[in-house]
This record gives C-alpha cells, sequence and structure tokens, in this order.
C-alpha cells in the first residue's frame, strides 16, 4: 500500500518530501493545483521542481488510474487485467466459410460450404459441415455429384476428335486405352498413322505406331507422346492409374518401339509380338520402362496392369515361346510350357521385379482380366484349356484340347496364394474376357460362352451368350445377366464407379450380327455398331443400351462421369438431339474421347 500511495503523493503533494508515508494534502474536492520536489545532488545543494499537475479523481471501488503508466490497477493487491477485446460477432449468428470444391458445385445439389457459428461471448467457432460432390448414385433422388442433374441420363458433357494434321492426307489413328486419375485427367493410347493432338502433330512412314496423351477434365489437351521413329511399329493397348497420380501404359511392340523420349526401344521380330510396360509421372514425365519380348519366335501379351495401395505394379497376360522380361544384362527368362501360358508379374515402385508366375501345361491359358483389392489379394480372370496350377490349388477344364475353353476367375493372396477359384463351362469355348472390382471388393466380370454353363447366377444356360457376372469377395455369385448374341458380337470393356454401378461396352458385328441386351435387341447393318450400358449394382440397367456408329473402350471417373475412348469413320453423333456431331470428313479414322454424366 506503501508503494501506491507514494506514487500518488509525488503528484499532488504540496509538502516537501524527504521520505516515508504521507497522506495527500489539497482542496475538498481532492484536487491539488501545485507539486513540489527536492532533491539532493553529490555536492549537497538542492535542486526543486514545480509541477501543475490535475488529480485523477479517487473511486470509491478501490480502483484508480494512473496517468504515469496508462495501466489499469484493480484491488489493493494491485493485480493487472487487459482490457476486453471487442465481439467480433452477434452471439448466435452464423456464416458461410469459403468453399473448397469444384467451381460452380457449391449450394448445387448436395453440395454445401462449410458454416461457422459466433459463440456466447462473440467469436467465431469453426468451420463445420461443408458437403463436396461424390460419386453420383442412380439409385436415389439426389445429386450427390452436384451438376445440377438428379436423374441418370448419361447426357454427353464434351467430345473431341482427333484426326491427321491439318494439309495432311487421310490418316488412321484409334484409341484403344482410357483411364482416369484422381484429379479427374483423362489418359488415353492407342495407335496411329497421321495424327494431331493439341499442338501435337505426326504423320508416321509406317503403318502405325503407339500414341499416349492427356486431357484435363474439360478436354483440353496437355501431355502427348508418339513414337515416330524410323520402323516404329505398336499401339497402346492398356492404361492404369495409381493412386499417387501416376500412369501405368501397357503397349505392343509389332516390331520396333519405344514408350517415351527418354526410353530405350525395344525390337521384336517381323513375326513376332512384344509388351512394353512404362510408368509415368501425373504430368506425363517418364519413371521407367519394361520390355517383356518373345525369345525367337512367339508373342508376349500384356492385357491388365493394376497398381497396388504400396505403389507396386501388377501385369497380367500370356506368352507363347520363350520371352524375356529382364533388363540389359539381367536377362529374366520364362520358358513357355506348351500352347500359350499365363502370366502374372508383380513389380515394385521402381520397376524392379518383385516376383513372377507362370500357369500351363502344354494346352492353352490366357488371364485376360485382373485386378487388386484393398487387402492386397489379386483377382485372374480368362480362359484356359487343361490344368493351371496354383500355389496351393488347381483348375481343370472340361473342354477337350484345341476344341474349346472353359472360363474360370481365381482369388489369390498377395504373396500368390490360392485362396479359391472357379470354373465354368464345358467342350465348347467360354471364356471371362475382363474383370473390375467395386468399392466393397466385389468382382464384375464379363464373357462369352457357347455350350452349358451351370451356377452361374442360375442353374444352367445353353446356347451363344455374353455375361456381366458379380462374384462376392468368397467367390459366390452375387448376380449375373445373360445376353444371347450372334458368334461375332462382343462385350468388349468394363468399367465400375465408386458407387458400384457397372458401365459396359459392346461391339455388334456388322451385317446382320445381333445382341438382345437386357431384353433390348440390338442388330446391325454394313458396318460394326457399339454399344454402351449402365447396370446398377444389383445388375438392373440404368438406361437402356445406346448404339453408336463408333467403336470404343470405356472408364469411369471419380464422380462417376463415364468417358468413352476409340475411333470412327465419317459421321459420329453422340447425345439424343445430337448434340456432338463428330466428323472425320474424309475416307480417314479418327480417333476420339468423350464424357458423359452419369
Amino acid at each position: 500500500m506503501h508503494e501506491r500511495r507514494f506514487l500518488l503523493s509525488l503528484a499532488i503533494s504540496t509538502t516537501p518530501l524527504f521520505g516515508g508515508c504521507q497522506q495527500p494534502a489539497g482542496d475538498d474536492d481532492g484536487t491539488a493545483t501545485t507539486g513540489v520536489a527536492s532533491s539532493s545532488d553529490d555536492s549537497g545543494s538542492q535542486t526543486t521542481t514545480t509541477s501543475v499537475t490535475p488529480a485523477e479523481p479517487l473511486t470509491t471501488d478501490g480502483s484508480s488510474t494512473s496517468t504515469a503508466t496508462g495501466t489499469d490497477t484493480t484491488g489493493d493487491a494491485g493485480a493487472t487485467e487487459a482490457s476486453p477485446e471487442p465481439a467480433e460477432c452477434e452471439p448466435g449468428a452464423q456464416e458461410d466459410c469459403a468453399y473448397s470444391g469444384p467451381s460452380g458445385t457449391a449450394k448445387v445439389g448436395a453440395c454445401r460450404p462449410a458454416v461457422r457459428t459466433c459463440d456466447d461471448i462473440g467469436r467465431w467457432g469453426a468451420c463445420k459441415g461443408e458437403v463436396l460432390p461424390r460419386v453420383e448414385d442412380c439409385r436415389t433422388a439426389y445429386d450427390e455429384d452436384c451438376d445440377g442433374q438428379v436423374v441418370c441420363l448419361g447426357e454427353p458433357v464434351w467430345a473431341r476428335d482427333f484426326g491427321e494434321p491439318v494439309g495432311a492426307a487421310p490418316g488412321s489413328a484409334h484409341a484403344w486405352a482410357v483411364t482416369v486419375d484422381g484429379a479427374g485427367q483423362v489418359w488415353f493410347a492407342g495407335k496411329f498413322a497421321s495424327l494431331q493432338i493439341g499442338d501435337h502433330a505426326w504423320e508416321h512412314d509406317n503403318d502405325f505406331s503407339l500414341f499416349f496423351a492427356q486431357l484435363d477434365g474439360h478436354g483440353e489437351a496437355g501431355f502427348a507422346f508418339a513414337d515416330l521413329d524410323y520402323g516404329a511399329a505398336g499401339s497402346g493397348e492398356v492404361l492404369a492409374a495409381g493412386p499417387d497420380g501416376r500412369i501405368a501404359l501397357g503397349a505392343i511392340n509389332v516390331g520396333r518401339l519405344r514408350v517415351a523420349a527418354q526410353a530405350p526401344s525395344y525390337v521384336t521380330g517381323d513375326a513376332d509380338k512384344g509388351a512394353i510396360v512404362g510408368v509415368f509421372g501425373p504430368s506425363g514425365s517418364y519413371q521407367w520402362d519394361r520390355g517383356m519380348m518373345p525369345i525367337g519366335t512367339g508373342d508376349l501379351v500384356i492385357e491388365a496392369l493394376r497398381f497396388d495401395g504400396a505403389g507396386n505394379l501388377w501385369a497380367a497376360g500370356s506368352f507363347h515361346g520363350d520371352s524375356d522380361i529382364g533388363t540389359p544384362g539381367s536377362p529374366q527368362i520364362l520358358h513357355n510350357v506348351g500352347d500359350s501360358d499365363a502370366l502374372l508379374i508383380k513389380m515394385g515402385p521402381d520397376g524392379a521385379l518383385e516376383w513372377v508366375r507362370t500357369y500351363g501345361d502344354q494346352d492353352m491359358q490366357e488371364i485376360h482380366g485382373m485386378a487388386v483389392d484393398a487387402g492386397g489379394n489379386i483377382w485372374l480372370a480368362g480362359g484356359f484349356e487343361g490344368q493351371m496350377a496354383f500355389d496351393g490349388g488347381a483348375l481343370t477344364a472340361e473342354t477337350n484340347p484345341g476344341e474349346g475353353a472353359d472360363m474360370f476367375v481365381v482369388k489369390l493372396d498377395g504373396a500368390g496364394k490360392w485362396q479359391w477359384g472357379r470354373v465354368y463351362g464345358d467342350e465348347k469355348m467360354q471364356v471371362f474376357t475382363d474383370l473390375e472390382l467395386d468399392p466393397s471388393g466385389n468382382a464384375v466380370v464379363l464373357g462369352r460362352y457357347n455350350g452349358t454353363v451351370h451356377n452361374l447366377g442360375v442353374s444352367s444356360m445353353t446356347g451363344e451368350h455374353r455375361t456381366v457376372v458379380k462374384f462376392a469377395p468368397d467367390g459366390d455369385v452375387r448376380w449375373a445377366a445373360h445376353w444371347p448374341s450372334d458368334v461375332y458380337s462382343e462385350l468388349t470393356s468394363l468399367a465400375v464407379d465408386g458407387a458400384g454401378q457397372v458401365v459396359v461396352a459392346g461391339r455388334v458385328a456388322a451385317n446382320a450380327g445381333a445382341m438382345t441386351i437386357a431384353g433390348q435387341a440390338v442388330a446391325a447393318g454394313k458396318t460394326d455398331l457399339g454399344v454402351l450400358i449402365k447396370l446398377d449394382r444389383e445388375g438392373v440397367p440404368i438406361w437402356p443400351a445406346r448404339t453408336h456408329d463408333a467403336l470404343f473402350t470405356v472408364a469411369a471417373g471419380p464422380l462417376g462421369e463415364i468417358y468413352m475412348a476409340g475411333g470412327f469413320v465419317g459421321k459420329f453423333t453422340l447425345g439424343a438431339d445430337e448434340t456432338f456431331v463428330l466428323d472425320t470428313k474424309d475416307d480417314g479414322h479418327d480417333a476420339f474421347v468423350a464424357r458423359l454424366r452419369p
């Protein structure tokens, strides 16, 4: 208390201070007119300073304000307290936070920005409740992907055709593979003789060579590569997108081919067929590749590529004749047992061979579809004769070698050990041709059969059919669709979106080819006819089969959007009212890519 009163006495006392405590003196109203202070220097003389200072009023609640320091003191203990900050908002008020989703989707359909609420002391709380676009579920009445459409109609959003460069003679190009990465970029690959994609223009001196390119989500061209080396011959056939944005390309080599400007060229014999697998970064930057070439006469074909969660790349297909899948100076020889043998390869993130498995005997065995589930298990599907021996299990075909084949689906663990397998067929031709997984770990496969198959969704089916089958993780058949067909028509491509919905592409053969799809008859005229249909997760059509004057493959995007890529001659239209009309305007064959809503 003495310290506080001494400070006050300096401000208001009229009595000289020599130490100790003094009560303030002044008028009855508490104001003082003068203040005098004396002090001595080292010589003993005194210095007197006189000032006039208005005294601050003394309050009756025990608090006072010092004009010398500008601080508030409270109570006899002299504790210091900061001034309260002004309120930011009215308690209970709410406002939208910044929206992090794609432009144009905020407050469309189910999408909403997060909201923050003002608390009881006028401070904004945390932003909560943001809803971003997600996969469109066509069984609901909600607009989950926030595109303004509630009903799934599969309308075209954009379409791009790619033909010969301006001024060049009519050429030829076809896209055989398409995939979409997690950022919504579209990757496609195929073969060409003359082609322009964006600012990239190529004319090749051979029959055809490989191209590989990327479009953004709006269809604008970005990265592109084509092999223009003398004698280059091949095609991009398979694509896969990884969880880290990397892209894997599988190519067929029928002479001399490379998959990037920085990559080596691989050479095969004139009558032979080899494969190249390459991996690229999200912008198309080359990372590594691996050539897989027959030794002498033979073929090696990669029909499926998949990344697993650890960044490993899996490849599956078949080979006929001994082949080398190693690197220069480090050969890795595969010995062919008989006809064609099935092949499964695991490569590390850097391209190193982790392990290789071949399956076969003296007869034909081929893998056409492969996928890796979230648990690292490997699914395989294809056709075979004779026997396929796995690590812990085996399959035996019922057909006579050389007369047909049986269809099979197998599930292995990540080390290649047997979990289960299924075989369907009789002495005629049956084969599964593609396989994709849904988000629940079920496998959807495409296939074809003649003769009789048993226990494939029904007790038995006989005759020429095309089929779509869903298998549960334990191998049980969840559902199967069986569509009567002529012998030449095919189901060619399959995609499964994040809601488990299935998109199927096919080809109805020219000259009276026909297929009955979910009760809908589709017939072709003088040229092959492309067909597209979408099924829900139970195999029920969402919209009926559509036909196009083009052949194509399909992929599903992150929100359930559908991508088509292929080739056409003449005029090709998309949309019920011909929303997009693509036209080669000559006798050439153009490649195309299109995006459809779910």
